[in-house]
């Protein structure tokens, strides 16, 4: 072989070299060096349900929900940045809790200060309780927290949390569901020592009866002030709409915010926000749903922070998207320059599949993401995306399920 020869063999080699890496790198591609091209699915029994992720500093993984084996008991695991069980967490990468004789796990975040795990949810004992559990970074109870690690309120008749949140001075809030004769908008908060707050709220303890149903599915503090943001539901006797609230540190709603603290906007004939997040200038996304015509929308809404919806968000300050014959928003998120990343699931001819997308701070989709801004991807005949976190590169961690397994999977942003 001449040297031209040899030339033109090295250039052919290195052009595909080089293609191959623009491919692998594409905005909102499944990353290859994560789990299994881009997955890691978890089989930890016969169900699971794996509802929230948060991102260590070192870009460890770790995930909250539930399981069910012979008792339903609060999940947490923890991966390795790459989508692998981290053995160095409980020896197995698997944590669970039971409290009473059935426990659920909604949401996890870490505390900022020594990444503690914080995870809410459920316990039922004499009835479905408020549960708030604090793990070490090495996946033991944390019996520093109330003394066992766990914290139980009682509320009404029956209540659930649904999200969990941390203020700048460690106090803890804790959000969801309560039943009085109705349920409504519910929220605990706790300090640092897994102890009621008591000022907050009536003895730690705060409810909203928005309509005749109301339910917190999720909350953002507001870094600059620590008010509440609160997203969810509501519902009356002929209609099921959005929801968002915003609460004072001491839980009175914020006046300044919407009509008298509560915003419930009125989209198609059913709509429901599961997610929210705050821009870095104060503006508040919120993510889910609307029904038009029969069909599911993806909807993202953007208020200014006096609770008015944005108009300089695509005019109107609501974005509905139609993915394939239905889609659902269940989390959104803000990367840091700005870009909106929103994900849930749609419905495919054949299966459900995983849905990401991403938008502009302007509120169109993001060309540059995906195939016109759109992810889908199928796993399975069941598969959705419940939330959304960032490595420290800016990769996507999305957690959900796909047919009974835990779901990981990592885009490249």
């Amino acid at each position: 072989m001449n040297q031209k020869t040899i030339r033109t063999f090295l250039l052919i080699a290195l052009l595909n070299t080089i293609n191959t890496h623009f491919i692998v790198a594409a905005s909102g591609q499944l990353d290859p060096y994560f789990g299994n091209q881009g997955i890691t699915l978890t089989a930890v029994s016969s169900q699971n349900q794996l509802q929230s992720v948060a991102i260590q500093s070192d870009d460890k993984i770790v995930i909250a929900g539930s399981l069910i084996s012979s008792d339903q008991e609060l999940l947490v695991a923890r991966y390795t940045a790459d989508g692998i069980l981290d053995i160095t967490f409980n020896t197995t990468g698997i944590q669970s809790l039971l409290i009473g004789s059935k426990t659920e796990g909604f949401s996890t975040v870490l505390q900022p200060y020594d990444e503690k795990i914080l995870v809410s949810g459920a316990a039922y004992e004499s009835q479905r309780n408020f549960a708030l559990a604090r793990f070490n970074t090495d996946g033991s109870l944390d019996t520093t927290f109330n003394t066992t690690g766990y914290v139980t309120q009682s509320i009404d008749a029956g209540a659930s949390s649904y999200a969990v949140g941390i203020q700048s001075s460690g106090a803890i809030v804790t959000v969801g569901a309560s039943v009085d004769d109705i349920p409504q908008f519910t929220l605990v908060q706790f300090d640092s020592a897994g102890h009621p707050d008591a000022s907050f709220g009536n003895y730690g303890i705060v409810t909203t009866p928005v309509s005749l149903i109301s339910s917190i599915q999720d909350i953002a503090i507001q870094p600059y002030d620590d008010k509440i943001v609160a997203v969810g539901y509501t519902s009356d006797a002929t209609s099921i709409q959005m929801a968002i609230a915003r609460y004072n540190t001491d839980g009175s709603l914020d006046n300044s915010f919407g009509t008298l603290g509560i915003v419930t906007p009125v989209i198609g004939t059913e709509s429901k926000a599961y997610s929210v997040a705050i821009q870095n200038d104060g503006s508040i996304v919120v993510a889910g749903y609307a029904i038009e015509a029969g069909i599911y929308n993806a909807v993202l809404l953007r208020y200014t922070s006096s609770g008015m919806l944005d108009s300089s968000f695509n005019y109107t300050g609501i974005v509905q998207t139609v993915i394939a014959n239905g889609s659902v928003f269940f989390a959104v998120a803000i990367q840091a320059n700005g870009d909106i990343v929103a994900a849930g699931c749609c419905k495919g001819m054949l299966s459900e599949q995983l849905l990401l997308m991403r938008y502009t701070t302007s509120g169109t989709l993001d060309n540059t993401f995906g195939t016109n801004g759109v992810t889908t991807t199928t796993v399975g005949a069941v598969a959705y995306i419940q939330d959304i976190g960032f490595q420290s590169d800016g990769d996507i961690i999305t957690a959900g399920m796909s047919d009974n397994k835990l779901l990981l999977a990592r885009y490249l942003a």
